[in-house]
Formats: structure tokens, C-alpha cells, sequence
């Protein structure tokens, strides 16, 4: 059950996650699998919106601001990774 103070968020990650652009973001990066070599020296910290919607479910955040925290890092990793030119 998705804590009320949570639900605004976690409904728009769910808006996200069925974008039929989200595929990427929405599991966890399998560097073997994927071919990324590299990915784990550069991204420290991986995170995916499918994790963060199932922590928001789980009780792992306390507030709407842990969750941004774990969204921005989403896209922070993907920048480091892939750099700001890629699509």
C-alpha cells in the first residue's frame, strides 16, 4: 500500500513507467547483459524508476523529497553514463 503522503508521486512515476519511451529507465542496468562494461566504474550508485516505485510502495521513503532524490539520480546516472549529447 502506497502511504498517502506518497501517492501523488508514486502516480506520476506510474505515468512515466507506462511511456512507451520509459523501457530504459525502468528496470535496473544489466552491465554483462547490456553490454556496459564500464557502467559500474562510472555509476556508483545505479538506480531505476521501477526500483523507486517499488521502494515508495514498500515504506523505503519517508517523504516526497527521498523520492525526487532517487528520480534525479535516475537521470544523473544517465547523463554520467551517456553523456548530454545522447538520445
Amino acid at each position: 500500500k502506497v502511504p498517502a503522503a506518497l501517492l501523488g508521486v508514486y502516480e506520476a512515476l506510474q505515468e512515466v513507467l507506462w511511456h512507451s519511451e520509459a523501457g530504459p529507465l525502468a528496470t535496473p542496468v544489466d552491465p554483462e547483459a547490456d553490454g556496459l562494461a564500464h557502467y559500474r566504474v562510472l555509476v556508483a550508485q545505479p538506480m531505476d524508476l521501477g526500483t523507486v516505485a517499488a521502494r515508495v510502495v514498500s515504506g523505503g521513503y519517508a517523504n516526497p523529497q527521498e523520492v525526487r532524490e532517487d528520480v534525479a539520480l535516475v537521470f544523473k546516472n544517465c547523463l554520467l553514463y551517456n553523456g548530454p549529447d545522447h538520445e
